[in-house]
């Protein structure tokens, strides 16, 4: 009986093992062979319909970030601006193919985005040779790389740029910053970092749009849309409320004056109003609208305020 029992648990064990190496391996996307001109390199679309964003960084940083719709080349000169050919060393590039906005998860055709890279190396404003397919991985790491770029101690927290990480993950450098990046049609790379090296700000910037979303800056000071804010809080725009402002703790609604709140101005010369008819007890007109001290004490009778 033991004899069967162990003939049964070995085939079942067989059968499991072949079942699991028949199936097909997850892979990462095909390598993107790019075509090399005289002066361009050009990367061929592989899914019809489909946008795509290039990214190329070398020698003396970035040299390009573009996206480029459906049915256009996507091309990268080997020249200059002024027709020159470019720094001599190595140059990488990051390719994000795009599904059509209309393309959902499940449908035929590419369901999410593919990011495909690799490099190149230019000599004589030509390039010269290209990264081997092999050397790609899902972990890489250059030759050259810094100390400490990247230190994970006892405890699990990472360090980038430093082997004493604080916090279970710790950014260090001169001019730090932590990117997100959205690579399907419309999205936007965010980057979290100071203005500027060395001012002590601490700001949200949309990379894409090119603005500044929100800053505190080194006195604790916040800005929103703005990195020069002037007061504890400076917004450069309007603000919307649904629910009404408190000011000393009393609560001002946005609309209607007082109605429901303890009225400010009955309590000193210096006078707050705020807020359509707010001040109607001690002006003349209708539909008035103040804030601030003092405010609605000149105005033009029956003028709306």
């Amino acid at each position: 009986m033991r004899s069967r029992c162990s003939c049964v648990l070995i085939g079942l064990i067989l059968m499991l093992s072949a079942l699991a190496f028949s199936q097909p391996a997850q892979s990462s996307p095909d390598y993107l062979v790019a075509d090399y001109r005289e002066s361009s390199i050009d990367w061929p679309s592989q899914v019809p319909g489909a946008a795509h964003k290039l990214t190329i960084s070398g020698p003396e940083g970035f040299y390009l970030k573009k996206s480029f719709p459906a049915g256009v080349r996507t091309r990268f000169s080997l020249l200059n601006e002024q027709g020159r050919p470019l720094a001599d060393g190595r140059y990488k590039w990051e390719l994000v193919v795009q599904p059509a906005a209309s393309e959902e998860p499940g449908q035929a055709g590419l369901s999410k985005d593919e990011v495909h890279y690799g490099w190149f190396e230019i000599q004589g404003g030509k390039a010269v040779s290209e990264q081997n397919p092999v050397d790609r991985g899902s972990i890489v790491v250059e030759q050259g790389a810094p100390d400490n770029a990247v230190y994970i101690d006892s405890e699990g927290r990472v360090g980038l740029g430093t082997s004493i990480p604080s916090a279970r993950l710790d950014l260090k450098g001169t001019d730090p910053g932590l990117a997100i990046e959205d690579t399907r049609g419309g999205g936007h790379q965010y980057m979290l970092r100071s203005r500027q090296g060395g001012d002590g700000s601490l700001g949200l910037f949309d990379e894409t749009a090119g603005a500044a979303r929100w800053l505190v800056d080194a006195e604790g000071r916040i800005g929103i849309n703005t990195t020069q804010p002037t007061s504890t809080l400076t917004v450069d725009g309007y603000i919307e409320t649904t629910k009404g402002f408190l000011v000393n703790g009393r609560p001002l609604p946005a609309v209607g004056g007082f109605t429901g709140s303890q009225p400010l101005m009955s309590e000193s010369s210096s006078n707050n109003f705020f807020g359509t008819g707010a001040g109607a007890a001690n002006t003349t007109g209708t539909y008035n609208s103040f804030f601030g001290g003092s405010a609605g004490n000149v105005q033009l009778p029956g003028f709306p305020t």
